[in-house]
């Protein structure tokens, strides 16, 4: 008879803590996606082409700042960088909120992408779960950054009829403000002896050398890539398709993704129980390659959209809680922070070229998008057979 491990008291906050902690950042980051290209036009001196380098620089800015705290993490201390991080998400919040030319708003942006913070709090989670529960614990962070996505979505064009553009990222920065003071409710010390830790670029060499550290970040980059490509066309779609405007659509993701939610917890369970994280993870990858077939071929009536978001969040929420686990299992302890860096940094690229591969064949035709997107899902798929199953 199988026994599934359940969390102790101490892993249970900090796992709700560091989970709401990053779903408040990303929130903030998100809820600018479907109006920022739209109103940042009424910027001084903005061009559609530095609009939409201004959108996608803070992609840039966390995929370098990733690694960077999760390095500094690794020797200084989880708390002090998430405080540091923070701080510079808030500065760049209020650049962005009193901006009034799309350089400022740039400078802003960038600011917001350098307060990179993920990579530190899912080390820090990992520093105090034991590893037989660490999957569901990053299932929960998986689960928050999904939510947060679709709620950013679908709030983000409500509030800015009410606030503005400017008002928006002064929420942002309120949100900063909240998530430093949740802090203190973090543990300030790690498990264990940790007198010194001594890690070197060397130690980056050999963690870019492991094929299957390799793999795993690619999955992250192309999960975030197709996730962005695919929301570029998504909205105008709905809107063509079933005539449901951006406020309207709130349904749809929600229904979507509360089912998906319902499979990923029996995904990552018969993961856990069976010793099956590898087949897990190619199935997902499987049901995204499925959405994306939806998408570029019935995307005619609901229920067939129903379905398609369905396995589409069901794939991405799942490969979300498996991915930085295996990560976490299968790298040494004194350097998960830099390597949770540069999976974090693969996953603000891919949104970053996401963004960019989006932006360009939807100006060209949402079939040829899909299409593509279907091409990368089958390709990433067939590679993802060089995972290395977890030792038993």
């Amino acid at each position: 008879m199988f026994k599934i491990k359940h969390f102790s008291a101490l892993e249970l906050k900090i796992i709700s803590i560091s989970s709401f902690i990053i779903a408040l950042r990303l929130f903030g980051l998100f809820l600018v996606l479907p109006i920022f290209s739209v109103y940042a036009l009424g910027l001084m001196y903005a061009t559609p082409e530095n609009v939409g380098i201004t959108l996608g620089i803070y992609g840039l800015a966390a995929m370098i700042m990733q690694p960077v705290f999760g390095y500094l993490s690794d020797r200084h201390g989880r708390i002090k960088m998430i405080i540091v991080a923070l701080t510079l998400f808030i500065v760049g919040s209020l650049i962005a909120a009193f901006a009034n030319t799309i350089y400022s708003m740039g400078l802003g942006r960038l600011l917001q992408g350098a307060g990179a913070i993920t990579s530190v709090l899912m080390a820090l989670t990992t520093d105090h779960t034991r590893a037989e529960v660490r999957t569901k614990a990053m299932a929960i962070i998986g689960v928050m950054i999904a939510v947060t996505f679709i709620l950013a979505i679908v709030i983000g064009p409500y509030l800015e009829t009410r606030i503005g553009l400017n008002g928006t990222f002064g929420v942002t920065a309120v949100l900063g403000l909240i998530a430093i003071n949740l802090t203190i409710f973090l543990p300030h010390h790690t498990p264990g002896e940790r007198e010194h830790i001594s890690v070197h670029f060397n130690n980056i060499k050999l963690i870019l050398k492991n094929k299957t550290i390799g793999l795993i970040n690619l999955s992250i980059f192309c999960l975030h890539g197709i996730l962005i490509a695919s929301f570029v066309a998504l909205p105008t779609l709905l809107n063509q398709t079933l005539k449901l405007s951006t406020q309207q659509s709130w349904w749809l993701y929600l229904l979507s993704l509360g089912l998906a939610f319902v499979f990923m917890l029996l995904l990552i369970t018969l993961a856990e129980i069976f010793k099956a994280v590898k087949k897990i993870t190619v199935l997902s990858i499987l049901l995204i390659m499925a959405a994306e077939a939806i998408f570029l071929t019935n995307f005619v009536n609901a229920f067939w959209v129903l379905l398609a978001f369905t396995l589409f969040f069901t794939g991405f929420i799942s490969l979300e809680a498996l991915l930085p686990s295996w990560l976490t299992r299968i790298v040494d302890h004194k350097l998960k922070g830099t390597a949770l860096g540069l999976y974090i940094s693969s996953q603000f690229f891919g949104a970053f070229v996401g963004g960019l591969f989006g932006g360009y064949f939807a100006n060209i035709g949402d079939s040829q998008l899909f299409l593509y997107l279907l091409v990368v899902a089958t390709l990433w798929f067939l590679m993802s057979g060089g995972l290395k199953q977890l030792p038993q």
